[in-house]
């Protein structure tokens, strides 16, 4: 049940509380780069349990408009719910259970994306676009991400039903070394019909997925490397119009969380065109790969927040007769509880994950 608006602030030590675990999820949300609003609402949300959006506004300081947009994207992607308060024109809005009875909500769902690209690997193989510039690559990279995908929906069932037979089949092969094919597709065009394909795509990511929650251009660049395997920042500057600064910085951030990596020009020297020797080339060679890699990253950069929230716990339990008279005691400790009740299903999944990676 919402507070009403003149106790929902937290007090005391529980700021402190409260403080530690905001931090934890600004950190977490920023480093899956997160739309900065976006993160600090569902912080907000995650930890008060529920909230009408006249709360959210004096918690956040954002504006009436940026908040019901946010909201809505969230309610969109299955992020947030929303109920009408009894007896009032407001509603509050909350998150899904964080428990270990939603591990579909902690760990996520591709079920959605599951279904878009098996539409859209269907309506590629159905036109006649065979002869298409960019047919074959997209057709390919769309196949690659579903097989992926499908495999991480084995692996969320295997981990909501550990007695159940475990079912991790990749279907397709899944290449980590480049070829001359690949470097070759660097510059090329892609048919108008084919562009229109990726845009449909990236569109998709971004007001439909889960990936909707992301910063416009984390997603934008992530998408391409999905769609297009091999690039550099100065095509990636043509395509995209961002200025190579932001390229710069969007691209690094992906190479440090696992998502994409440098190439080698050691190893690719001979293979690598001419007129693009001198520049620095990035790549999603395997998207099998970056899915789980960059997915063990980030589960580990939340296992790192594991100490402080058992030392919370400790003080919420050792001071209960003094604590719990504090306003946000119960939501501070069904965080905390719900953190470390989801721990060993991330200690799971990172070894699971790990089947499947170099």
């Amino acid at each position: 049940m919402v507070k009403n608006s003149n106790s929902f602030r937290f007090d005391g030590r529980i700021r402190d509380f409260e403080r530690t675990i905001l931090d934890y999820q600004f950190e977490i949300f920023g480093y899956s780069s997160l739309s900065d609003t976006m993160g600090v609402i569902l912080a907000y949300l995650s930890l008060y349990g529920e909230l009408t959006q006249g709360q959210l506004k004096k918690l956040t300081n954002f504006s009436k408009s940026t908040i019901s947009t946010s909201l809505s994207t969230l309610i969109n992607i299955g992020y947030v719910r929303k109920g009408k308060i009894r007896h009032s024109r407001e509603y509050k809005y909350y998150k899904k259970p964080r428990s270990q009875e939603s591990i579909d909500f902690a760990l996520g769902t591709m079920e959605n994306e599951i279904a878009f690209f098996n539409e859209k690997i269907l309506e590629l193989e159905n036109k006649a676009l065979t002869r298409k510039k960019g047919y074959e690559l997209i057709l390919n990279r769309l196949k690659d991400a579903l097989d992926v995908y499908e495999c991480y929906q084995n692996i969320i069932r295997f981990l909501k039903n550990p007695s159940s037979k475990p079912n991790f089949d990749i279907k397709r092969k899944h290449a980590i070394n480049l070829t001359t094919k690949d470097f070759s597709l660097i510059q090329l065009k892609l048919d108008p019909e084919i562009m229109e394909i990726e845009e449909e795509i990236l569109n998709y990511f971004m007001f439909e997925s889960a990936y909707s929650v992301l910063t416009d251009f984390s997603l934008k660049i992530y998408t391409l490397f999905l769609l297009r395997k091999v690039l550099t920042q100065e095509r990636i500057r043509e395509i995209t119009g961002l200025s190579l600064g932001k390229v710069s910085q969007v691209v690094n951030a992906l190479v440090r969380k696992g998502f994409i990596m440098k190439v080698e020009k050691k190893k690719y020297g001979e293979i690598i065109p001419e007129e693009i020797k001198r520049q620095t080339i990035y790549s999603m060679s395997s998207i099998l790969e970056s899915y789980f890699t960059s997915g063990i990253n980030a589960f580990n950069e939340m296992l790192k927040w594991e100490n402080d929230f058992k030392k919370i716990k400790n003080e919420l339990l050792e001071n209960k007769d003094e604590l719990i008279k504090l306003n946000g005691h119960e939501e501070v400790l069904k965080f905390v509880n719900d953190y470390l009740e989801i721990i060993p299903t991330y200690k799971k999944a990172i070894s699971l994950f790990s089947k499947f990676t170099s």
